[in-house]
């Protein structure tokens, strides 16, 4: 019933993500993934069809999760989303903003999460705009006012929300005060656990470094073979809170082979695990 009754929500991703998304949820929920169970067919027009008529239905909706690019529907309205959510981070204000906008149409709360790390705003990133930059790294001002500031809306015209239904900055300054204590020793015992993690991951990867050097024929150092040198265990160390699957930690460090990148996040698995 609690996957029946789970909050219609539309993730925005990388199309070359797609297929991980599908599969991750089906590793998790097996054949609870679809409902009536028997409720899957390949990706055939005919299925995408029935996928569009589903989600603009006014009544029920099987559909809950919808795993999308920015092209999903577009000129269709789709009433009851209850939450959108980004991994990937729109290149402009404009995009997110029309983005999130799917959200709601129903005059219902609804809700809007961006995920990201340090590279995908990069001043390197293709496309990704100053203004983008500036909404993510905000977090001492309201991220709703930035954007309607952003668009040209006036705060006189502006419907004011209590700050724990506005944004998380608001919602964590209408906090912060009365629980000011408490979120500091909450911060310093976080600190205390991400420091023991990355130290235990780092334990672990070098005695992988290791057993690479003892099981392969060699000449030199253990690094000129493989190519998993201290130093990349260190880079990895430094982002491993922001890695969450194989192809990212293939494609964003000078790994020589993916079976690598798999014993990487299975050790950062296991250690954030266990914390």
């Amino acid at each position: 019933m609690k996957l029946i009754n789970y909050p219609l929500t539309i993730i925005y991703l990388p199309l070359k993500w797609c297929g991980y998304a599908f599969k991750l949820f089906l590793t998790v929920l097996g054949e609870q993934s679809f409902y009536p169970i028997s409720y899957h067919a390949p990706q055939t027009d005919l299925m995408k069809d029935e996928i569009l008529k589903q989600l603009t239905a006014t009544e029920v909706c099987k559909i809950r999760v919808v795993f999308a690019t920015v092209a999903i529907g577009i000129g269709v309205n789709i009433p009851k989303v209850r939450h959108v959510i980004h991994l990937d981070v729109p290149r402009t204000v404009e995009s997110y903003y029309q983005e999130i906008g799917r959200a709601g149409r129903d005059n219902q709360p609804a809700r809007a999460t961006l995920y990201y790390n340090g590279s995908d705003i990069a001043s390197n990133k293709p496309g990704m705009t100053d203004e983008m930059r500036t909404y993510c790294k905000l977090t001492n001002s309201c991220l709703r006012d930035y954007v309607l500031t952003y668009l040209g809306s006036t705060r006189s015209s502006r419907q004011p929300i209590p700050g724990q239904l506005c944004c998380s900055n608001c919602s964590n300054s209408e906090q912060q005060h009365p629980k000011e204590a408490h979120v500091t020793h909450l911060k310093k015992s976080l600190s205390k656990i991400k420091t023991l993690s990355e130290k235990e991951i780092r334990k672990h990867l070098l005695k992988y470094r290791l057993h690479l050097g003892a099981n392969r024929r060699r000449f030199g150092d253990i690094d000129s073979c493989t190519g998993f040198t201290v130093k990349l265990i260190d880079n990895v160390v430094s982002k491993c809170e922001f890695l969450s699957s194989t192809e990212e930690i293939f494609s964003s460090f000078q790994i020589w082979e993916r079976s690598h990148a798999e014993v990487v996040l299975q050790v950062i698995k296991s250690v954030c695990d266990e914390s």
